[in-house]
């Protein structure tokens, strides 16, 4: 899950997350899914970024793994709850973006 900072040419840094198929930005929550597989019991979940649209080369790329997945929006909207104990809306993660 490659996620980086980027500068403008106005100089302004914000975070941006890069498609761990294709390797492009995903502009915006909307477009991107989070998939994620399960090992055995007390393992850490291994999780990815992708875009909507390259899902499907992702899931084929390795079917030993059970992968699940939800849209981007709601995984990131998850976790601000569940990370920060103060409940925000989803278009807290749109501005991520922007």
């Amino acid at each position: 899950m490659p996620i980086g900072l980027e500068r403008s040419l106005g100089g302004k840094v914000r975070p941006v997350i890069l498609c761990d198929s294709c390797g492009h930005k995903i502009e915006s929550a909307e477009e991107g899914n989070c998939y994620w597989a399960v090992g055995e019991a007390n393992s850490l979940a291994r999780f990815c970024l992708v875009h909507a649209r390259c899902s499907l080369a992702f899931e084929g790329s390795d079917r030993t793994l059970d992968w699940q997945f939800e849209p981007l929006e709601r995984f990131l909207g998850r976790l601000v709850v569940r990370r920060s104990g103060v409940p925000r809306l989803v278009d807290s993660w749109r501005r991520f973006f922007r």
